[in-house]
């Protein structure tokens, strides 16, 4: 086969997820040209196992280009065995490609520019860096009053700054707001927090917005002290640079969609599973396509700040565990 073609779309996480079945393409394909036509396209580069990567819709005469090749495209969120929650996305991934599965851990390569960029922006900071990615999904759009705070450094100003940016409930994943704020606040006097997100989602003032292309995005990862992070982008991305973050997750679990190496903190604190919470490979949505609203004021999402806080701050390494918080599910 001269030339394979691997189609991978959606959001910024799949595309990280998607260079470990890139790899086991490489290996069942070792001379062929390597093509990923990507909806992230800037995930890929600098990967060994592409030789070209083109972003999707911007594939000009494609066709004529790469008649006769190999197309490698499925979709693993409708695998069996990953809704069963039997096997990780990766895995079967490959197994719907037929190429080799080595392990979950996904990759992404920065240059030696990138890396020193990254660098040099922890260390302008005058405390180590706690980088947050506490929320995740589509930007908000919608801006009302009394729902976080602006930000003046992208769009603010004095005008601005009189409106209050909402963050709708569209991910089902994501910490606590409240949860997040405190954990920043305990930890203000050894660490800088830096926000992983768009400026139109809820953040608060002593933290700095880190909205910037996706490559400095990762260079920043790369360099940052501590990561605390939700099911999103910035744990593929923290684990696929090397990194071992601590992760809350709620809603989705890492046995099919995390990783063992990671500081995983599980909350398994809602005692009516009849809640109504949507199966998050769907979005995060009701079975209306509207966000989905929790009748039990998402306890699962409230995880306690002391364990996540000794996760973040201990030196020894530790396992994967659940969080000790306990709570009714009915008031």
């Amino acid at each position: 086969m001269d030339n394979v073609v691997f189609i991978v779309g959606m959001g910024i996480g799949k595309n990280i997820m998607g260079t470990v079945p890139l790899r086991g393409v490489k290996k069942k394909y070792p001379d062929a040209k390597i093509t990923v036509v990507a909806s992230h396209p800037e995930v890929f580069r600098g990967n060994p196992n592409v030789d070209m990567v083109y972003q999707v819709g911007a594939t000009p005469n494609f066709w004529e280009l790469y008649k006769g090749a190999l197309i490698l495209k499925s979709e693993p969120y409708y695998h069996r065995d990953f809704l069963a929650k039997k096997k990780h996305l990766s895995e079967v991934w490959c197994e719907q490609l037929d190429v080799p599965f080595d392990n979950t851990t996904p990759e992404i390569f920065l240059n030696h520019k990138e890396k020193k960029k990254g660098l040099e922006y922890v260390r302008g900071k005058n405390k180590p860096v706690l980088l947050m990615q506490f929320q995740g999904g589509a930007a908000p759009q919608a801006q009302q009053q009394g729902q976080g705070q602006p930000c003046p450094k992208h769009g603010g100003g004095q005008q601005q700054a009189q409106v209050q940016m909402v963050c709708p409930k569209m991910f089902i994943r994501n910490l606590d707001a409240e949860v997040a704020k405190n954990i920043s606040e305990a930890l203000s006097d050894k660490y800088f927090t830096v926000l992983l997100q768009y400026p139109t989602q809820q953040y608060w003032q002593g933290a700095e917005l880190l909205y910037s292309n996706l490559r400095d995005a990762f260079s920043v990862i790369n360099s940052a002290n501590k990561i605390l992070c939700i099911d999103s982008f910035g744990m593929h991305a923290a684990t696929a640079l090397g990194k071992k973050p601590v992760v809350c997750w709620a809603g989705t679990s890492p046995k099919n969609l995390g990783y063992k190496q990671n500081i995983n903190l599980v909350m398994e604190c809602c005692d009516d599973p009849e809640c109504g919470r949507p199966n998050s490979f769907l979005l995060d949505v009701d079975w209306k396509g509207m966000p989905w609203d929790c009748p039990l004021g998402e306890p699962c999402t409230r995880h306690d700040e002391k364990d996540v806080i000794e996760a973040l701050t201990a030196k020894t390494k530790k396992p994967a565990s659940k969080s000790t918080s306990k709570r009714k599910s009915k008031t």
